[in-house]
Formats: C-alpha cells, structure tokens, sequence
C-alpha cells in the first residue's frame, strides 16, 4: 500500500477536526459551541475549580448562566449514559459548580486597536458581542433599554431559576474588560439609529426577541388572559396585581413550563399545562417538568 493511500485512510486525531470529535468526544460535539466539557471536568476532579471556570469561560462568556438554564445537549449523547453504562455525567451542574466556586476576576490583557463599537441590547447576544470584541482591542459601549441587563435573562426566565446575583456576576466579567454599559438608554427611532452610526465605527444591532409569538385564539381580549412572555416579564417585576384560582398554561416549551410554576408561586390553586402532543414531545428538559410536577402541577 502507498504512504498517500495510508495517509487517505488514517483517521486524523487532531481535536480540530469535527469527525474525530464527534466520534471520541460526542458531549463536546453537541455543544452548540464546542465547549471544552473534559477539560473543565478534569479541572473539577483536580480540585482546581478556578481553572475550571476559565475553561468555561473562554467558551461560555455567561457560565454561571448555563450552569442553571442550558437544556444539556451534551448530556443526551454522553458516553456514560449509554445503554449498560448507567446514567450521563452531570454536565450542567459540574459547570454551575464550575462557576459557583471558581469565579474569580478575569482581566487578560488586551491590547486597544482604536476602532469604537455600540451594541443596542445587553441581553446574550449583545453582551457575547460586546465580550468578543473587547477582547480583541474594541472600545464597546452597550446601550439597554431596561434598568438592568441581561435581557431575558434577566427579564423573561424567573428568578428561582436563574438569580439575579449569577446573572449579575456574568455581566461583571464583561464589564471587567472595559466595556461601558448605559442603561435606561431605548433607541427608539431610526435617526437615533443613525446618529449612533456617525459617532461609532460599527453599531450592532441586538434587540432580542422579547415579542411573544402569538396566535389567532378565541379568547384572547379577554380579562385574565396573558401572552406566555407578557406574563413573565410582568410576574418577574411584580407588576401582576391580581390574585389566581384555576390556571390553564398552553404550551410545552420552556416558557409554558416557567409560567406553570410562576402561577404557583403567585397563590393559584388549580394549575393545569395542556399541550397538544405528548410528553416525550415536549420541548423542556426531564428535571424541568419533574420539578413542575412536585408542585402540584396538571399534565
């Protein structure tokens, strides 16, 4: 056999490529973004949770985020819990533990390259740009709409799953590389727009999509009924001044869940999620509809 025919049939071992990851690291190729799961979890098993969370965060710009509301792709297809092996590795919570106990300011250093940026919205995406940037030499200014950041996360995903301290101290490692953060500050005109573009060199765009998506129900005018986002980003403000008795959340996503266990917390009695396949089908996580469960919940 030629060296070139060898060389066509060897598998590469470089983590670079995408094959060879997918076969030998399969929790790390199913990371949207690739995050390094082994090298983190052996920084754990050392006892070195400091490392742990750089890893984590070279990766993660929001790991104290993730470790409480990522859905865990990573877990479904992790080798560990094939069949025979037993249950998957923990992931999320080994990267919660990551950041729990091993957050520590992060200031590398950077070296400035004179080019000014403004992101509109600092919720993941635009605190990921704003991040991403400022580590390679931009001078970034967020503006916010709201009187804090994080966006739905901060706004949208209640508090007794993600506090507001973890979401906080995410935000803080991006500030802590130099990025300003204005907020109360909405740009709500397309000039305003356009004056942005004549002060900065580039301006992003990172409004979010904080619209519920809505749909032609009878019904929907009347006292009492609440677009699934509407509710949350009002329950989490406390700006909902009515009390509850029978709550029907439709639904089977993430929010649909959240509003079921928001209605519990503000006094409802009879709660109820109707959705229209089955449970398998359900777009949450196992431990997410458990926990909806224990409260007393209808399915």
């Amino acid at each position: 056999m030629s060296q070139d025919l060898i060389k066509a049939v060897q598998l590469s071992t470089d983590p670079l490529d995408r094959k060879w990851i997918d076969v030998n690291i399969p929790c790390q190729a199913a990371c949207p973004i690739m995050t390094d799961i082994p090298g983190y979890i052996q920084a754990i098993m050392q006892g070195d949770y400091e490392r742990a969370y750089k890893i984590n965060r070279m990766d993660n710009v929001l790991p104290g985020v993730l470790g409480r509301v990522c859905h865990r792709p990573c877990e479904n297809v992790c080798r560990h819990g094939r069949d025979g092996l037993g249950d998957p590795v923990a992931i999320c919570f080994l990267k919660r533990s990551a950041a729990d106990f091993g957050i520590k300011p992060w200031k590398p250093k950077i070296i400035k390259n004179g080019k000014t940026v403004c992101v509109i919205g600092a919720g993941p995406s635009g605190l990921t740009a704003a991040n991403d940037l400022a580590l390679k030499g931009y001078s970034v200014v967020i503006l916010e709409q709201y009187a804090e950041p994080g966006g739905m996360l901060r706004y949208g995903i209640p508090e007794f799953r993600l506090p507001r301290d973890i979401v906080a101290g995410d935000v803080k490692s991006i500030t802590d590389l130099g990025v300003e953060l204005e907020t109360n500050a909405r740009i709500d005109s397309w000039n305003a727009l356009v004056e942005l573009r004549q002060l900065y060199d580039a301006v992003i765009l990172a409004g979010g999509c904080q619209l519920p998506k809505k749909v032609d129900i009878p019904g929907s005018a009347a006292d009492g009924f609440y677009w699934g986002l509407d509710f949350m980003m009002a329950a989490n403000e406390d700006e909902i001044d009515r009390t509850f008795e029978n709550v029907v959340v439709i639904g089977g996503g993430f929010t649909a869940v959240d509003c079921t266990r928001m209605a519990y917390r503000l006094g409802a009695r009879n709660i109820t999620l109707a959705y229209r396949r089955t449970q398998d089908d359900m777009s949450v996580s196992a431990h997410e509809i458990e926990a909806m469960r224990e409260e007393g919940v209808n399915l």
